[in-house]
């Protein structure tokens, strides 16, 4: 489940997985997938950029208008990078554990549990602590974006053989392949165009 749909001043490569942001807007970009209102899903970020180059990651009600930095979101959950905060609904953020700062060469998890309404973090495997928002009961997609200077991040959603970390029990990768089969799997076997004469 790769990244996918960059904006202008950014790009993505190694199937989807490496985000890349140069200045000259905000580099939103998209999952091509979303987070199911229920379940607990997991995947892992890392080579986050540092110092002044600020990633937004961000959980987004999927009707959520997110074309403007993601910082001002006021309806999500926002993670900033340089100063590990997250924010909730625009609040100020949250830091969230004494190791919780600057990723700089660390792995980020991300652990949602979207029947107990919880974002947990970790650093190198090292638990930051939880937040809590009920994602209006609704899936939620995941964008990423910059805030400043150069911006890159890659992400792990099972593409690479699994996780580096075993995630807490009960836990599941945020692929295609734990995700709810949906009602209709082939769409052309249930709209398509009838064609008549006269």
């Amino acid at each position: 489940n790769p990244m996918g749909m960059a904006a202008e001043d950014a790009t993505i490569s190694q199937g989807g997985l490496d985000w890349t942001y140069a200045p000259g807007g905000n580099g939103e970009t998209p999952a091509t997938f979303h987070i199911p209102a229920t379940g607990k899903w997991v995947f892992e970020v890392s080579g986050l950029s540092s110092g002044a180059n600020i990633v937004y990651i961000a959980f987004l009600p999927i009707q959520y208008d997110y074309q403007s930095t993601l910082s001002a979101i006021t309806d999500g959950l926002v993670y900033e990078s340089a100063a590990g905060l997250i924010e909730v609904d625009n609040d100020g953020g949250t830091a969230q554990g004494s190791a919780y700062g600057d990723p700089a060469g660390v792995l980020v998890r991300f652990e949602y549990d979207r029947d107990g309404d919880s974002l947990a973090t970790f650093y190198d495997d090292v638990s930051q602590g939880t937040v809590t928002w009920d994602g209006n009961g609704e899936a939620l997609q995941i964008v990423v974006g910059a805030g400043g200077g150069t911006g890159t991040a890659s992400f792990n959603f099972g593409q690479l053989g699994g996780l580096t970390n075993t995630p807490t029990a009960g836990f599941v990768i945020l692929s295609t392949s734990n995700l709810p089969t949906p009602e209709i799997i082939k769409p052309s076997e249930h709209f398509g165009i009838d064609l008549y004469t006269g």
